[in-house]
């Protein structure tokens, strides 16, 4: 999506208002391949970044300042996680 240098400061994070329409649905519970949906730190119901569940508290996750890695799935992103997206092919 095309979104401008200042996305973040809008009323509605595309995170947010698109993933219906691209097949994906909230749950509740994380398995593999879910999408973990960030909150961006300075407005709490606002998704600024993205991760996907691999499994046992295992997540693929791509920093700013590095390449993607997996990481823990730590009680500090725990706390940072708006929702999780399941895709409609996978539920």
């Amino acid at each position: 999506y095309e979104r401008g240098e200042n996305w973040t400061s809008e009323p509605e994070s595309p995170l947010d208002s698109r993933h219906k329409t691209e097949g994906f649905s909230k749950v509740d519970s994380l398995k593999e391949y879910d999408l973990i949906m960030f909150k961006s730190l300075n407005r709490k119901s606002f998704s600024g970044h993205v991760a996907v569940y691999l499994g046992d508290d295992l997540m693929l996750h791509n920093q700013r300042t590095s390449f993607s890695k997996v990481e823990e799935y730590s009680d500090a992103y725990k706390r940072l996680t708006n929702y999780a997206l399941r895709h409609e092919t996978l539920l």
